[in-house]
């Protein structure tokens, strides 16, 4: 075997590689998921060359031992292995232009509906026969593999035995013209083996956008101004947070804060979702729609503009907060605050969302990888659902347990004016069991649970602010970005109790003035869009009393429930 041949082959090898793994490079490659930040991971981008890499070692070694064997059944079998394969980048080709589709459910398109099961067992015996009638020569072969996969097939759901038929038809065909398809495949994988280079550099380029902005100086002499604590809960609801609290749930402390606050029962959040509510209260303006715009910035549309621009271009709350010489700071998740706001801010901190080492990258996009082996769910080869549900909870834990500590150090900071901290709690997945008030990661626990560790977070962080003598001057709002999306989350029996057919969008919004101690309820509609200039016109010092809360509140409101829902509007 020549030199030449061996460089080809390692061309192949590694092009072929690079397109196993096409789900992945178009998850992390996409400059504007729909999803979220979630597919941005630095390690991500180093781990999936390294896969690439490996993957195509693996094939090329298998090729070369191949080759320089003296039996030709390896060469044979070679020969049969790489058009099946190239079913693999297929099939992610399938489900990224269409991700409703994939070769399974073109083998299962004869559903229920069109045939009954007798009809198409009689169809799939018809093809096979037809497959052989066409490979006479190989009709024993035929036979012995219709008995090997109808074994396997034995307590399998139909219509699987049907794509099984499907699959076995074009291994058939492929036995009778495999040298032209093998041509024809080597030859485009030879054509596509640029399109490596091409990939690897987006890599490293995307690489490059994860660095957070440089924050701002200190302002020195402002400790004599209003300080603002505003803690939003991702995905806090109103309802089962007070109106219809689940008997077995406790929450002493909100209940607490409830009765020294100004306490809106009817407050909405701007939209369904974090990726739009968050900047619509930074910036206070109704985003109408938002996409992701790499590792490093956010789209927006705001309500009544044609016109996109990035988020991080746009003016917002800690900007007029530092024309009115106050510090701010920023604790959060989801959003990748210090890339796109940390120019903003004196302080910044932020857990990156969906970050994960490297070795457990690697594994995820392995797991990718099989999941686009056409059959791999029916057969096994990816049966993890309930690990991977138990390492997702310990990674949202982790998370939490980071915006904690950078919130307990930063709150009790008399020179920090305006922080916002940006929680990943109540959300789900559930990490918390309110009966046993400990952490946990199971299926026992649901919403609830993390109900309980909202509660207990605001008893730590008042005890702090006590302890440092800054919780009676402290301005404390709590409220959230979005309503408990039941039908879209895991709940427990409890959850369900405590919904009971609810559906209600409306959020916390709990306003604890300096010095206040008792309860002012407002009942009357408004949107948590006007947050931003709430709080600035309590860090001006123009509101003082409850009284000229609800007097700003009646002024100021303008619609309840926002028509701006991320979920809608991104359905098909």
């Amino acid at each position: 075997m020549n030199r030449k041949q061996l460089l080809k082959d390692a061309a192949i090898a590694v092009s072929l590689a690079n397109l196993c793994f096409i789900v992945s490079w178009n998850d992390l490659l996409d400059s504007a998921p729909r999803d979220a930040f979630n597919v941005y991971n630095r390690n991500s981008f180093v781990t999936i060359i390294l896969n690439v890499l490996l993957l195509a070692a693996l094939f090329w070694g298998a090729c070369t031992l191949a080759r320089r064997s003296t039996n030709p059944f390896w060469l044979k079998l070679g020969g049969w292995l790489l058009p099946l394969v190239l079913m693999i980048p297929l099939d992610g080709v399938l489900s990224i232009l269409s991700p409703d589709f994939s070769l399974l459910k073109l083998f299962s398109l004869l559903k229920v509906g069109y045939f009954n099961p007798t009809e198409r067992m009689l169809i799939g015996t018809v093809l096979v026969l037809l497959a052989a009638f066409v490979l006479a020569r190989r009709f024993k072969i035929a036979i012995s593999a219709v008995g090997s996969l109808a074994l396997i097939s034995l307590g399998r759901p139909e219509p699987v035995w049907l794509a099984i038929v499907m699959m076995l038809v074009i291994l058939l065909m492929l036995a009778r013209w495999h040298r032209a398809v093998l041509r024809v495949a080597s030859t485009g994988l030879l054509l596509l083996t640029p399109f490596v280079l091409i990939t690897f550099l987006q890599a490293a380029s995307f690489g490059f956008k994860f660095s957070d902005r440089p924050p701002s100086p200190l302002i020195q002499g402002t400790r004599t101004k209003p300080r603002v604590l505003w803690m939003v809960f991702d995905e806090m609801d109103q309802a089962m947070t007070f109106s219809r609290r689940h008997a077995s749930l406790k929450l002493p402390e909100i209940d607490k804060l409830k009765d020294a606050s100004v306490y809106a029962s009817n407050a909405y959040p701007p939209s369904d979702s974090t990726l739009m509510s968050m900047p619509a209260m930074i910036t206070g303006r109704f985003i109408s729609n938002a996409k992701v715009s790499g590792p490093a910035d956010l789209i927006i549309q705001y309500a009544g503009s044609s016109d996109s621009v990035l988020w991080s271009s746009q003016t917002n709350i800690f900007d007029e907060a530092r024309r009115n010489d106050v510090n701010s700071a920023v604790i959060g998740w989801y959003h990748p605050y210090c890339r796109i706001l940390g120019q903003s801010l004196a302080y910044c901190s932020y857990q990156e969302f969906g970050r994960m080492p490297m070795s457990e990258s690697m594994s995820q996009q392995l797991k990718t990888l099989v999941r686009t082996v056409p059959l791999a769910s029916f057969y096994g080869l990816l049966d993890e659902k309930d690990p991977e549900q138990r390492e997702r909870r310990r990674r949202f834990m982790a998370s939490y347990l980071g915006v904690l500590e950078q919130t307990r150090r930063v709150a009790v900071d008399p020179d920090l004016g305006l922080i916002l901290v940006h929680w990943p709690i109540p959300h789900p997945p559930a990490i918390f069991d309110h009966q046993t008030n400990e952490f946990e990661f199971g299926m026992q626990s649901g919403y609830l649970g993390n109900l309980a560790l909202v509660d207990r977070t605001i008893g730590e962080l008042r005890r702090d602010l006590e302890s440092a003598g800054l919780w009676d001057d402290t301005i404390v709002l709590i409220t959230s970005d979005h309503w408990f999306r039941s039908e879209i989350h895991f709940r427990t029996k409890e959850d369900d109790e405590a919904l009971a057919g609810l559906t209600d969008h409306r959020v916390p919004f709990l306003l604890k003035l300096a010095g206040q101690n008792v309860c002012v309820p407002y009942d009357r509609e408004f949107n948590n869009v006007l947050v931003h200039d709430l709080l600035l016109a309590l860090l001006r010092s123009e509101l003082k009393s409850p009284e000229s809360v609800i007097r700003w509140l009646d002024n100021n409101r303008s619609i309840g429930e926002s028509p701006y829902n991320y979920h809608r509007l991104s359905a098909p």
